[in-house]
């Protein structure tokens, strides 16, 4: 009995983290359709629950920085793509989007380095932005 016990610990533990990132992709999806619809703080709220959900979740933070961006909360913004890189620092498009933040709050050199950076990791188009790096 107690080994049975052993071996079905492992998978509780584990059918249980597959539910929550289950449920995390679901708020996921629920906040894009939201964003799309300009239902902004219906996904806000959506992607907090993803990101509460699975805090390793760097789609969800940068899906919650994009809708942030959209409703002019810049600063939180940034905060969320600054997770999404660090979560995952081989994803262009949240260089790209960081440095279209940094640009706006005047930091060129800041936004010159994640611009080039999404270039090399691959995001099309970025050169309009890139050849005024120096």
């Amino acid at each position: 009995m107690k080994v049975l016990l052993f071996l079905l610990i492992p998978v509780l533990v584990v059918a249980g983290c597959t539910s929550k990132t289950s449920r995390s992709k679901e708020h996921l999806n629920k906040g894009i359709i939201e964003m799309y619809e300009s239902r902004f703080d219906a996904a806000i709220n959506h992607f907090k629950q993803a990101i509460e959900l699975d805090p390793e979740s760097y789609e969800a933070y940068f899906q919650y920085g994009n809708c942030l961006y959209t409703t002019g909360k810049h600063q939180e913004a940034m905060q969320a793509y600054d997770q999404t890189v660090s979560l995952n620092p081989s994803f262009a498009d949240a260089y790209y989007n960081r440095g279209l933040l940094k640009e706006m709050f005047g930091d060129k050199e800041g936004a010159c380095i994640d611009y080039k950076k999404a270039e090399e990791l691959g995001k099309p188009n970025v050169s309009d932005k890139t050849r005024f790096c120096f």
